[in-house]
C-alpha cells in the first residue's frame, strides 16, 4: 500500500480542500512570524 505518496494525496484532495490547506498554512506562517 502507498502511505502518504504524492499521487495518492493528490487523488484524495479536492480543490476546496487544497484551498483550506493553503489558508491554514498561511495562518500558521503568520502566527509563527508574529511569535518570533
Amino acid at each position: 500500500m502507498k502511505f502518504y505518496s504524492y499521487d495518492y494525496v493528490l487523488s484524495q484532495i479536492s480543490q476546496q480542500n487544497w484551498a483550506m490547506i493553503i489558508v491554514s498554512t498561511l495562518l500558521v506562517i503568520v502566527t509563527i512570524f508574529f511569535c518570533i
